[in-house]
């Protein structure tokens, strides 16, 4: 997905992921299945991201844990939940420009 790694074993959830454009310019939401338990998930973007020139604006860890990155002119939030026995945890990537335009409702 362009810029951004993805967890190896990680898959995506096509009914769940809406992706606009490709390589580096995409906009959107991907739902993975993270192929891994919520805490290596949550090790794995803060290391690999990074790497990649993301700066970590924000993390909060929980049973739902959320992580916020830019890069230039893009911003990417990384929500993973906790996931069951029988799956990886599951992830939810959002990629937006970072200063995209933000319409309020106009009173009647």
């Amino acid at each position: 997905l362009g810029q951004t790694e993805l967890p190896a074993g990680s898959k995506i959830i096509p009914a769940q992921s809406l992706i606009i454009g490709a390589g580096d310019n995409w906009v959107g939401k991907v739902a993975l299945d993270a192929g891994q338990d919520a805490a290596s998930a949550y090790a794995f973007f803060l290391q690999a991201l990074p790497a990649k020139g993301w700066n970590l604006l924000s993390a909060v860890r929980g049973p739902r844990s959320i992580q916020v990155f830019n890069k230039g002119e893009r911003t990417v939030t990384i929500d993973i939940a906790e996931g069951t026995a029988l799956s990886g945890a599951k992830i939810e990537m959002t990629m937006a420009p970072r200063n995209a335009m933000i319409l309020s409702p106009k009173k009647p």
